[in-house]
This record gives C-alpha cells, sequence and structure tokens, in this order.
C-alpha cells in the first residue's frame, strides 16, 4: 500500500456529479436578473451554494466548493447570480425559489492512505497501470516495470520509496523490457530501442523485422533474429551462424555470450564459433539472464513449476536454486550483473507480481534467499468492505449515509439539523455531498471513478473508498464538525 495526500478544503470548482440530481449545474455566474446578497458563516473555508423549490429540492448548484475571493462582493455581502435554469439549462416554472449553502470549514481535511490491489499505482495524473508486461533490475534496491497504462511506460521503481519514475514507451507490438547500464533496452516488434530514463531519450534505435531477443552490456549488443544472431561492437557488425533455428533468448555476459531454445538447449558463442553446453540435465527454458562475469541465471520449468538454475558458462557448474512456493510461477527473470541479486515477474490468476530476490547460502540443501522488492498488481471485478477491510469482490451494494451534526452558525440563531454524508463521483473526481444532492468538498481528482462506498470513522470522520477499476484508492476526511449550513435568502 502507497500513502498520499489530498486537499478539500481547497477544492476545485468543476462540472458536477451525473449521479446526483442537480450536480450537473453550469456554476459560471453571469449577470441576469435574479440576484441575491448574502452572508456566510463568518469562518475560513470554502463555500457551496444551491437553489431549492419550495418543496426543499435542489434544483441548481451555483458554486461548489469555492472560495471566498470567487464571489463577488457587495456592500453588505457576497453576491450571487442565478439565470432561472434547471441543472439541465431549462427554464424552472415560475414560483419562489430559495439559496441555501454549507461552509466547509478549513480544519475538514482530506488526506489519503492507501492503494489496494495495484502497488504500482502512484499519487500522479498518470494513467494507472492495467497490466504488468515484463521487469528489470535496474540499479540498486531500484526495478524497470514496464506496464501498460492507457499506454506502455517504464516505471523506475525504488524498493525504499513510494513514488516512481515515469518514462513513457513509443514502441509497437508485443514488447521486452532489459536494463542495458544506466539505459533501458526495449525489444520491439520491427525494432529495438535503448531509453535514457533521465531525459526520457531515445539514445540508439535498431530497425529490422524477426527480432527475438537482444541483449546488451558494455559496448556489445547481441540481436537475436530469425536469420540468426548479430553481434555489434562498437561500430563494428558480424552475423554469426546460428547453431540452431529456433533460437530464443540471448544473454551477452563478461567475456562470452549465451544463447538457448525453449526447449533448453545453450550454446557459447565465441566469436563465430559456437560451442553447444552439456549441463547434463537440460530443461524447458522461460527466460535467460547474464549475471556477474560469465554466470547466467535461467529460469526453468519442472513441471508446472519454475526453477531457478546458476550456470557458469565456462566451468558448466550448476546451482538449482528451489524458489519459495509463491513464487513457483514466475515467467521473467533478470539479474544484477555484479552480484547475485534477482528480479522476478511471477503471472497466475489474474495477478502480476514482481519480486526481487538476494541469495544468502544454502543450508540443508535449502536456498536462503533474502527479499528486498516485491510489488503487485490484481485484477478485481469490484470490492467490498468487510469489517472496514477491503476486500476483491463484485458488490454493487451501497454505502448507508454518515451522519455529522452540523456547527452552530454564529449568525443564525436556531439549532442545527443533522447532516445525512454520502459520496459521489463525476468526471472530475469524487465529492462530498450533503443528503440534499449540495456537493461539499472534494475528496479525490481521480477520473473515471466506477465504484465508491464510505463508513464513518470516528465520531466526526469519513473512510472514503473509490475505485477506477484499476486501483481502489482509500482517503479519510477528518474535522466534518466544521460544517455550517446558512440561508441565502430567496429568488423571487
Amino acid at each position: 500500500m502507497v500513502g498520499f495526500a489530498a486537499a478539500c478544503a481547497w477544492g476545485v470548482v468543476g462540472p458536477a456529479s451525473p449521479f446526483v440530481p442537480g450536480l450537473q449545474a453550469q456554476e459560471e455566474q453571469t449577470a441576469n436578473p435574479h440576484q441575491l446578497m448574502f452572508v456566510p458563516p463568518p469562518v475560513e473555508g470554502v463555500i457551496s451554494l444551491g437553489v431549492y423549490d419550495a418543496r426543499g429540492k435542489l434544483v441548481r448548484v451555483l458554486a461548489r466548493a469555492a472560495p471566498v475571493e470567487s464571489f463577488k462582493a457587495g456592500l453588505n455581502g457576497l453576491v450571487a447570480d442565478w439565470d432561472g435554469n434547471d441543472a439541465e439549462g431549462k427554464p424552472v416554472p415560475g414560483g419562489k425559489y430559495y439559496a441555501r449553502g454549507i461552509v466547509a470549514g478549513e480544519d475538514v481535511d482530506v488526506s489519503g492512505e492507501a492503494f489496494y490491489f495495484n502497488d504500482f499505482a502512484d499519487n500522479t495524473d498518470a494513467p494507472r497501470p492495467s497490466d504488468v508486461v515484463d521487469a528489470a533490475f535496474y540499479a540498486k534496491e531500484q526495478a524497470a516495470v514496464l506496464v501498460t497504462a492507457d499506454k506502455p511506460e517504464v516505471l523506475i521503481v525504488d524498493a525504499k520509496t513510494a513514488e516512481p519514475q515515469h518514462v513513457p514507451v513509443d514502441l509497437p507490438g508485443r514488447l521486452r523490457l532489459k536494463a542495458a547500464g544506466p539505459g533501458l533496452l526495449l525489444l520491439g516488434q520491427d525494432r529495438v530501442e535503448v531509453l535514457d530514463p533521465k531525459t526520457q531519450t531515445v539514445v540508439w534505435r535498431e530497425k529490422g523485422e524477426g527480432l527475438r531477443d537482444v541483449d546488451s552490456d558494455g559496448t556489445r549488443t547481441l540481436l537475436l533474429r530469425d536469420q540468426g544472431p548479430v553481434l555489434l561492437n562498437g561500430q563494428n557488425r558480424q552475423s554469426l551462424e546460428p547453431p540452431a533455428r529456433d533460437l530464443a533468448y540471448a544473454a551477452v555476459l563478461q567475456s562470452t555470450i549465451l544463447v538457448g531454445t525453449e526447449a533448453g538447449k545453450l550454446w557459447r558463442l565465441d566469436g563465430p564459433q559456437a560451442l553447444p553446453l552439456e549441463t547434463g540435465d537440460p530443461k524447458p527454458l522461460l527466460d535467460v539472464a547474464a549475471g556477474r562475469e560469465d554466470t547466467a541465471w535461467l529460469l526453468v520449468k519442472e513441471g508446472d513449476r519454475a526453477l531457478v538454475r546458476q550456470l557458469n558458462v565456462r566451468s558448466l557448474e550448476v546451482r538449482d536454486l528451489e524458489l519459495p512456493p509463491d513464487l513457483r510461477g514466475a515467467t521473467r527473470i533478470s539479474a544484477a550483473r555484479d552480484r547475485d541479486v534477482l528480479l522476478l515477474l511471477i503471472k497466475a490468476n489474474d495477478r502480476e507480481r514482481v519480486v526481487g530476490l538476494r541469495y544468502q547460502q544454502a543450508r540443508a540443501q535449502q536456498s536462503i534467499w533474502e527479499k528486498w522488492f516485491d510489488r503487485a498488481r490484481e485484477n478485481f471485478p469490484g470490492f467490498s468492505l468487510k469489517n472496514g477491510q477491503v476486500m476483491p469482490v463484485n458488490d454493487p451494494g451501497e454505502s448507508s449515509p454518515v451522519s455529522v451534526r452540523a456547527a452552530d452558525n454564529p449568525l443564525e440563531n436556531a439549532r442545527q439539523q443533522v447532516f445525512q454524508l454520502t459520496v459521489s463521483a463525476d468526471s472530475s473526481g469524487t465529492w462530498l455531498v450533503n443528503s440534499d444532492g449540495l456537493p461539499i468538498c472534494q475528496v479525490s481528482t481521480t477520473k473515471g471513478v466506477k465504484q465508491v462506498k464510505w463508513i464513518p470513522d470516528g465520531k466526526n470522520g469519513m473512510r472514503v473508498f473509490a475505485s477506477d477499476g484499476r486501483v481502489v484508492e482509500e482517503y479519510h476526511v477528518t474535522g466534518l464538525e466544521n460544517l455550517y449550513r446558512f440561508d441565502a435568502g430567496s429568488f423571487d
């Protein structure tokens, strides 16, 4: 879960909710014959103002969470205009209409608390990831994660911080990601590129059809094409004779190059010569990664599970490392080139997980690992709340209104009624709404919210949960004892 923050008392005035009557009002204040002057409670905060018919039904929102300075000032108060139309822009029937408002005091606060079901979401305006495509070890305590949001992008994620760095990707087709020193190596359908994450620019590109895999270390880059391997070394370009036509994986090591097939056959490329590697127990390959010196990490398939195999390509020393049960569905592997550090991508049951492991030692024929990175994203049909906990189930049920007593308005000698508060969503985000439909303050600016739920939080607070289908956000709204009602006169 990742923390984030939002503000309520200074919510932005904008378009209103299609889910609550009256919130589709046009809020522009233009000169018209329907004008009134009102005096809000003398407290710091923001103002929401609505027009109601004789039955108390909200027919138009004139302002929502608007700062005082956004109103015109008169000699004895603030001025509000109304053009005589309802929320749909149609003239209202003749009769008397009343204006009422709510001030959300500056102590009403909204704080973002957590994300659920998507550890790759963050508190930015960037679209939330809907798919984790690939991952690569990038630097100490950092992973590069290739995701699909509205379009592909790479997230540079630090294991100790919440906010990732976003690197846009403009490459068509099925993508693969590897690290290439300080750059990112991206393999697409018809070309391979190296991106500089700092400048977010392409610093090298190679076009061509039939690219199966690519790897790079320093000045050497191996392109694995349908026609065979091509070695790039500085300005030199050398086509190599393929030892097999079904090569699928490549790893550029310190002094040699490893290539292999999905069936588990391996070769070492020393110049134009391809030497077969007999490991004694070939297994189908899921992925291959270059490690330190002339060590390669093989992700092999054994039955219905994945196994990590460490192979010294020169000495042919092999070590099989048993993965913990929850990681045996790994499909991709990446490694550091200077120490035994791995990064795994696990895809299973609509859940994608990126896990970083540091190999410690073997004890009693078991591998001892230290986990340094663990982020996940999962598909969820909807969510429900059970004992305050978010559950990934399809629950269209509505939350009950939360009761909060209004603060005393020092300008009105009247007993204050209890607010019945709910939360609604529109194109601008989510809003705290009174039972009569008047929006009070903005809870979040997340676009495309599909489901909202809420529960009381203490005497004068609420916990709000909102989902856009890719992540569930949690917010805490506090200080609701600082809500003030006021009458603002009438329109004839």
